[in-house]
């Protein structure tokens, strides 16, 4: 892939969507793309110009696509796709933005920009899950999956049950 890196934050700066993205702009990067990764780097993503569809045949991993106009705009979101799909043809976009699939730590860090301080309820100091918090991602628990870095697919039911002990 091209060495070029970029930075992609949604344009309120408060939204980070990829720390590392290369830009595939020629026909061999673009045949590849992501089928050489196991999965994603956190943070790292590819960049697809000039494109309205796009498909996760040979994929190994679960991704978001992102569909972008001319001005960098969104105009469609296909999250957690997973391998061997297709996405429908967006007619509006100019471009697509592949990204790993939103996991459960994102989730804690949106939460963490609406409700200062909730972090630290849910995380110790390590950033790990503090012992006495379950979270569990539509009825599984996190701890026996892949902890934190579980996926969260769009509309997965999160719920975060913090352990009551007590008596008499």
């Amino acid at each position: 892939m091209n060495r070029s890196r970029f930075r992609l934050t949604a344009r309120s700066g408060e939204a980070v969507i990829a720390t590392s993205a290369a830009w595939a702009s020629s026909a061999p990067e673009r045949l590849v793309g992501l089928l050489a990764h196991a999965r994603l780097a956190p943070g790292e993503g590819l960049i697809l110009p000039q494109c309205r569809s796009i498909h996760t045949c040979f994929m190994r991993f679960p991704m978001d696509a992102i569909f972008v106009d001319r001005d960098w705009r969104i105009v469609a979101l296909q999250p957690a796709m997973p391998p061997w799909r297709f996405s429908s043809i967006v007619w509006k976009a100019w471009g697509v933005i592949e990204v790993d699939a939103g996991t459960v730590k994102e989730v804690i860090d949106r939460l963490e920009t609406r409700h200062p301080g909730i972090r630290n309820s849910i995380c110790d100091e390590t950033g790990g899950l503090r012992r006495f918090i379950n979270i569990y991602v539509d009825g599984e628990d996190v701890r026996f999956l892949d902890n934190l870095s579980t996926k969260a697919k769009d509309g997965s039911e999160i719920a975060i049950v913090p352990a009551i002990s007590g008596g008499k």
